[in-house]
């Protein structure tokens, strides 16, 4: 079967905004009509003016067409009544009646702009970007953190051996590479293996087949042990072990003996093996245990060897654990190693893992998992909110991958699980830089400042950097009166979870049109090669609205006991409702006010998406203008007594916007709006009816000109009528759409057949994917 990815993009283009201004002309105060010094009316004057300029009010309505979420107040659920860990998102109200702030209706609209008129992204988080390691490409080596207190970087010192494929000979023999030693010099080899040693291993949890699959400790083995802790005290807690038997050949690098551990894996039908680790006699013993030994049989205590736990542990997380997790790690560690082991510079390889680390405590606090009894924890200020964040510290044992050049060895990465994350050669800014520096937000490095960014403003980066305030000003949407019922029963959405960039089956195409546009694999992906898509942009869920009346709408969970903390219940606002709201503008050029009129409405079948749960179908409203109403400051203050003078000079009004002639809504603005209705007993200048029509259609003649295949794409996406299939997150056939929605991800890597298609000026229809990749 078909469907829908959630979002799509509106590409982004090199070829500027509609209407460019030098950068360095605004920096001089060479600025043109784009100032708040002083208004223009477009009277050929003083000024010389030859375009007209636009000052007034644009009142617009919004009419709900499907349940919609504006939230307000969030706050942990009530649990004395019943309603388990849910986040409650109070909705948003003025004088306890619904409303829509003006940041939503500002950030909806600008959002637009920008992508219609190819400015820059006003807002764009240069975040690094990252992929998930392979199954067969993890992290191969274990070495220690080495920070000593008052150290400005990190220093790594290697422990441990990583994996050696053998192919389909069992008995084979694993060799040492150069680099393996380099990491581990002969003098090191002579005296022991430095190989890991598995510990017990893990089971899964025998639970129902419809719940979710957990792991647990096997009962009375050694990882029940409640002693068990990774690194207190800087990971100088040791423990000793017996370990089997194993040599090296320092002539030729090879590892033999009989205790090497050998794991095997089936492919395609041929058996293929592997030395993993080396084995261990019963279980390791703490140092106290060691102490008596050594004391009542010298002999036997000197079979063991000192070592470190690494103890991931699955307390706390035995949810989110991976089921196929089988052991934890006991590395040797004998006396006098520190002085045979190289200590490499590591700083720029841990830097990088924070800032991953960093990204995936703002999506969930609770990660990346730590090891257990570490006190890697510490408090980040992220998001305006107090986060428990990650840093590495002295003693901690990490996985790190490493590269050789000559004699010299660099530190590539490091992580504290083996199968983490790799950092892509670019940030999201590297990434639409080579697409066009215009495109990033507003930075010394620019030339130009883009359409949008005149229209609404920016903030340029660097303390010393130039800004500029809008010149549109939204207000709050208030609702009309006499609208009984505003809300529907409060539920619990599902998790608001969508596939994370860079994800480049989704989120990236080819550089080079001529490469074609197939799928690109994430260990691929690079800055050189491929390009963003463009901006995000959520399609409507299906053709018609979702009934408020549905018992199982598609943004209701299912499954409301599970993974409660990540969902949140929600009160929407239900279909039908109508609210006004207005746009305050100064000094618009005709372009300008041209672009505003065809955001609100690029099509008269397009809709806007709004609040909470876009991808899960909440949040479809039509926006249309109701009248503007001009203020020509000139003509006031030029009057005798300002005080009398009506505000409004002109205005103009919609022609009974997609209303019948006897609906209610036609003159109900002027119940907020009482001033703008003077306008029409007062007999002020009425501008023709295809006044706005003309700016709009102006504006939207440009943009088609200019940028076929960014108009393509907003009507395209924008229009519910184009919605053919099920719109839904990538998933395979028969799957649960709550759960495991990475599957599909994983069977699409492997395989590489589905990717979303860019959109051209000729794309017919929006692009389609298969459940089953």
């Amino acid at each position: 079967m078909t469907f829908h990815n959630p979002f799509h993009f509106l590409p982004s283009r090199q070829d500027g905004s509609l209407q460019d201004l030098n950068a360095q002309d605004f920096r001089k105060g060479r600025c043109g009509h784009v100032t708040h010094d002083r208004y223009l009316t477009g009277r050929t004057g003083a000024d010389e003016q030859t375009e007209p300029y636009y000052s007034g009010r644009l009142v617009c309505r919004l009419t709900t067409e499907s349940a919609t979420v504006v939230g307000g107040e969030q706050q942990q659920a009530d649990l004395a009544h019943g309603h388990g860990q849910f986040r409650e998102v109070r909705p948003f109200k003025i004088a306890d009646e619904p409303a829509i702030p003006d940041a939503s209706l500002r950030g909806l609209l600008a959002s637009l702009a920008e992508a219609a008129s190819n400015s820059a992204l006003r807002v764009l988080e240069n975040e690094r970007l990252s992929v998930r390691h392979t199954a067969g490409g993890g992290l191969p080596y274990l070495g220690m953190i080495v920070r000593p207190e008052g150290q400005q970087g990190y220093s790594l010192r290697p422990l441990a051996l990583g994996h050696y494929p053998l192919g389909t000979n069992a008995a084979g023999l694993p060799r040492l590479t150069a680099l393996d030693r380099q990491l581990f010099p002969d003098t090191l080899l002579t005296q022991y293996v430095p190989m890991r040693v598995y510990l017990n291993r893990y089971q899964r949890k025998n639970l129902p087949a419809n719940l979710p699959k957990e792991l647990e400790v096997v009962p009375g083995t050694f990882l029940a042990d409640p002693r068990l802790t990774a690194s207190p005290e800087n990971n100088r807690q040791y423990w000793y072990m017996r370990l089997a038997k194993v040599s090296v050949n320092c002539a030729n690098g090879r590892i033999d003996g009989a205790g090497l551990h050998r794991s095997s894996n089936t492919r395609n039908g041929i058996k293929y093996y592997a030395v993993t680790a080396r084995e261990g006699v019963g279980n390791p013993i703490d140092a106290e245990q060691y102490k008596q030994l050594a004391r009542y049989n010298p002999d036997e205590a000197a079979r063991y060897t000192r070592g470190l736990l690494r103890v991931l542990g699955i307390a706390g997380r035995h949810k989110e654990i991976p089921t196929t997790k089988k052991h934890e790690l006991f590395i040797p560690y004998p006396d006098g190693a520190e002085a045979l082991l190289p200590l490499l510079d590591a700083t720029e390889a841990v830097n990088i893992f924070h800032a991953l680390a960093d990204q995936r405590t703002i999506a969930k606090d609770n990660l990346p998992f730590h090891l257990q009894g570490s006190q890697q924890r510490v408090t980040l200020y992220l998001h305006k909110k107090d986060r428990p964040g990650v840093r590495l510290s002295d003693g901690d044992v990490v996985f790190f991958r490493a590269s050789q050049n000559g004699k010299s060895v660099r530190v590539d990465e490091v992580a504290i699980s083996a199968i983490w994350r790799r950092a892509v050669d670019g940030t999201t800014h590297d990434f639409f830089r080579e697409i066009d520096p215009e495109l990033l937000p507003m930075n010394p490095a620019r030339t130009k400042i883009s359409l949008a960014e005149q229209l609404f403003g920016f903030v340029e980066d660097g303390k010393k950097g130039s800004a500029l305030a809008g010149r549109v000003r939204f207000s709050t949407a208030l609702a009309a009166p006499n609208q009984d019922a505003p809300w529907l029963p409060a539920v619990p959405l599902k998790i608001l979870s969508s596939p994370k960039p860079p994800s480049p089956s989704l989120y990236f195409r080819h550089k080079r049109q001529d490469a074609g546009n197939g799928p690109i694999r994430k260990q691929q992906l690079t800055k050189k090669e491929h390009w963003p898509q463009g901006r995000k942009y959520y399609l409507h869920s299906q053709a018609q609205p979702v009934p408020d009346t549905e018992q199982l709408p598609p943004w209701k969970t299912r499954h409301p006991n599970e993974f409660q903390g990540q969902k949140a219940r929600v009160t929407p606002l239900r279909s039908g409702l109508r609210f006004y709201f207005h746009i305050d503008c100064d000094n618009l050029s005709a372009t300008e006010l041209g672009l505003l009129l065809y955001c609100l409405q690029p099509s008269d079948a397009f809709r806007h998406k709004l609040g909470m749960g876009k991808p899960i179908g909440l949040g479809r409203v039509r926006i249309e203008p109701v009248g503007w109403f001009e203020v020509d400051r000139g003509a006031r203050y030029r009057s005798t007594d300002i005080f009398t003078v009506h505000r409004y000079t002109s205005y103009w009004l919609a022609n009974a916007p997609n209303e019948p002639r006897d609906n209610p809504a036609g003159n109900e603005w002027h119940v907020q709006y009482v001033r703008e209705a003077q306008c029409l007993e007062n007999k002020k200048i009425r501008k023709g009816d295809d006044w706005a029509k003309q700016l709009r259609d102006a504006a939207e003649q440009q943009i088609t000109t200019r940028f076929p295949d960014i108009q393509r794409a907003i009507t395209l996406l924008g229009e519910p009528s184009n919605i053919r299939v099920p719109v839904h997150y990538p998933q395979l056939t028969g799957a649960d759409d709550e759960r495991d929605l990475f599957r599909w991800f994983m069977q699409n890597e492997r395989n590489g057949a589905q990717y979303l298609k860019p959109i051209t000026k000729n794309t017919s229809e929006i692009d389609r994917l298969q459940e089953t990749p």
